[in-house]
């Protein structure tokens, strides 16, 4: 770990942040532009085209590693922060607002445009101003085109989460704190608490940082990850690749198993110093593009039906030509995706000086 502009960075974390969010969009945009693997041709149904649709198909498991370095870099830190006694509630709650806020409106509001005079559709209002409010899941169903969200409100009720909690055991404004609290409770009674067991165990792996990296800890913690995604991967609901599907009970307990080892697993790799020219190009450009990866998460699905409405086409041959078109997309969402951060989530750092400037006028922790 490394210490640079008073600021810590976690070696590698970034790296692993980009990897989740171009997981999600790989997969997605596999099912955008190529067909099942069970419409494909008997000839092309061989092991390379399994591997090529399995490794596609990794969104749901890229999620449960969203929910785990969230936890570990937002839940951990403020837990931290409460147990020495420098835990500034109005300073978090700027700091995760601004973070949510403007890359969550920069693709709702590019969404806007896409609905209307690409996909030819009326938006639902109530539903947008739902979902900018994070109750989806809850009292409605992701925006239309932006599917993604579904995961936003989770993240938006663990910050709220955390923070009553801290404030409750701190005794500060505690009768407001229990309310907030009840109404977590009822959220997650709708939402699905195990994913806030998932966050929950992020924050705790922060808390128990190991001092110096253990290889017998974390090759056998990547192992079972692996395992883990090749269970939740093979008896997945599929007309092709599985004979048996796990109820949706056994794949949560699969999921909190690999939540837990990659929770084993980022608290060892952070100590992995990048040495090397190519390690430390590695751990640059992840740091580079995991400031927009968030933004590439939300956007990238009303990119995907925008290309679909403009002429690309659902493959149903995997061939030179289809492989090219399907990175053509990929590669017209991050253009679009950095134009979109650099326009909103790049200025997350001035909208929060701007508010703490004339918000937080004299802070207290707690």
């Amino acid at each position: 770990m490394i210490t640079e502009k008073n600021k810590q960075h976690y070696y590698w974390l970034d790296v692993v942040r980009f990897l989740a969010a171009f997981a999600v969009m790989a997969c997605h945009y596999r099912g955008f532009f190529f067909v099942e693997y069970g419409a494909l041709s008997p000839d092309q149904q061989n092991i390379p085209m399994q591997i090529f649709f399995l490794l596609t198909r990794l969104g749901d498991e890229a999620v449960m590693v969203f929910f785990v370095l969230s936890g570990f870099l937002v839940g951990g830190k403020a837990i931290d922060k409460a147990r020495k006694g420098i835990f500034d509630i109005k300073n978090y709650a700027i700091d995760r607002f601004v973070r949510i806020i403007l890359p969550l409106l920069s693709s709702m509001l590019l969404c806007i445009p896409i609905t209307i005079f690409v996909m030819n559709e009326n938006v639902n209002w109530y539903v947008w101003i739902m979902n900018l409010f994070s109750m989806q899941g809850i009292f409605v169903a992701p925006l239309k085109f932006m599917e993604p969200l579904w995961s936003l409100s989770y993240e938006v009720w663990f910050y709220i989460t955390i923070a009553a909690l801290i404030a409750y055991i701190c005794n500060y404004k505690r009768i407001l704190a229990s309310i907030i609290l009840l109404i977590c409770a009822a959220v997650f009674i709708k939402l699905k608490i195990a994913y806030l067991f998932i966050w929950l165990m992020g924050a705790l792996a922060f808390l128990n940082i190991p001092k110096k990296f253990n290889a017998k800890a974390f090759i056998p913690s990547l192992f079972v990850i692996i395992i883990s995604i090749m269970v939740l991967q093979i008896f997945r609901d599929s007309r092709s690749l599985s004979a048996v599907i796990l109820g949706d009970d056994m794949r949560m307990v699969v999921k909190l198993v690999m939540a837990f080892f990659m929770c084993i697993f980022i608290s060892y790799i952070i100590n992995i110093k990048p040495n090397g020219k190519i390690s430390c190009l590695i751990n640059n450009v992840g740091t580079k593009a995991a400031a927009w990866s968030y933004t590439l998460y939300l956007v990238h699905m009303p990119i995907g039906y925008m290309l679909t409405k403009l002429g690309f086409q659902r493959e149903t041959i995997v061939n030179l030509y289809s492989i090219t078109m399907y990175i053509t997309a990929m590669l017209i969402c991050i253009i679009i995706t950095y134009c979109v951060y650099w326009c909103f989530e790049k200025r997350t750092a001035i909208v929060k000086k701007f508010l703490k400037e004339h918000l937080v006028k004299e802070s207290k922790s707690i």
